[in-house]
């Protein structure tokens, strides 16, 4: 199994963990619209009942952490790969931080 690969799976988590009710509505919305429909700032404020300043910023944040992919100007849809990769290490979670760490322990014991 490539550690690395876990190692971003739970990064990705983290920063779901991390996310605030607007940013998680975001997400909500834009699965129920239907992943690969384009959203923009605009819809976003009228359909969540927010700000249009509030949604740029979540939208922006959104983008940063990885969850939300720019694609024309003003223009964004879901990264599939990355929330569905941290929704599925969630489910497992304390397995593969413990198989990271015995993998880490491992490769320190080899290097010496």
């Amino acid at each position: 199994m490539n550690v690395e690969y876990l190692i971003r799976g739970l990064e990705m988590f983290e920063r779901l963990r991390r996310l605030g009710p607007t940013s998680f509505q975001i997400i909500l919305y834009m699965l129920q619209k239907g992943p690969y429909n384009d959203v923009s700032p605009s819809e976003i404020s009228e359909k969540l009942n927010i700000s249009s300043d509030s949604a740029r910023k979540n939208i922006e944040r959104l983008c940063k952490a990885g969850f939300l992919i720019r694609r024309e100007k003003g223009s964004y849809i879901l990264n599939l790969g990355v929330l569905l990769s941290a929704i599925l290490i969630s489910m497992r979670y304390k397995k593969i931080r413990n198989f990271i760490k015995k993998s880490k322990k491992q490769n320190k014991i080899l290097k010496n």
